[in-house]
């Protein structure tokens, strides 16, 4: 016998139902947020995030440290921001209290830690308005070598003359530092983006500059 309009049964509230669509909504909206901050306002710390985890490194915000890292950390005013760092290696955003009181200079270097003692000596880049080496109490010594790309800086002219005479110059590109402070090797990359593909390129020339560095007397 054919059911009649009047015998259909109703369709009746389910809590259930509402919090589970609830939940969907919920879990839509925080997964969405997400990704959004992921990629826009922290892509860049997440960026450097996943650069870190997949090369062994660690990132740490330091905005809150009391002083900085050698050799920098009797520099006034010193504070690193960011810092990505294995067991030898650490590349930090570094910002010093020289400048305007709008901005304060934004610094991007490595520290590379290493196995002899230097007094302070670089090799300062030519053509930079400014650079790292600056607020450093450096002396320049520009007879010697050729100074198209570098000058050599450094408080010791015995070390500074070991420095120009080695291949050095040769294996740094013509934008970056180097200084060289006790068993420290600073690199600094500034003109650079602070990100994971600079990253790459740094830590290989630290090997390569490690590896071809002289004894410093």
């Amino acid at each position: 016998m054919p059911m009649s309009a009047d015998n259909v049964p109703g369709v009746g509230f389910s809590w259930v139902v509402l919090l589970s669509l609830l939940t969907v909504l919920v879990v839509s909206v925080v997964v969405f947020v997400w990704q959004v901050r992921r990629w826009t306002s922290n892509r860049g710390y997440r960026a450097l995030l996943d650069f870190s985890r997949e090369r062994g490194f660690r990132l740490s915000n330091l905005e809150k440290e009391p002083a900085p890292p050698e050799p920098f950390a009797q520099m006034p005013g010193a504070r690193v921001t960011l810092c990505v760092a294995n067991s030898n290696t650490k590349l930090m955003q570094l910002h010093t209290a020289a400048g305007s009181a709008i901005e304060t200079p934004r610094w991007h270097v490595l520290v590379r830690d290493l196995q002899t003692a230097w007094p302070p000596t670089g090799l300062r880049p030519a053509l930079a308005a400014g650079s790292l080496l600056d607020l450093f109490s450096l002396s320049s010594y520009p007879r010697m070598g050729e100074t198209e790309r570098f000058v050599v800086f450094g408080t010791d002219s015995k070390a500074a003359r070991v420095l120009s005479k080695s291949q050095m110059r040769a294996l740094l590109p013509p934008d970056i530092g180097l200084l060289l402070a006790g068993s420290h090797l600073v690199l600094d990359f500034s003109t650079r983006p602070f990100d994971g593909i600079e990253f790459g390129r740094m830590t290989a020339l630290a090997e390569q500059l490690v590896a071809h560095l002289p004894a410093p007397t």
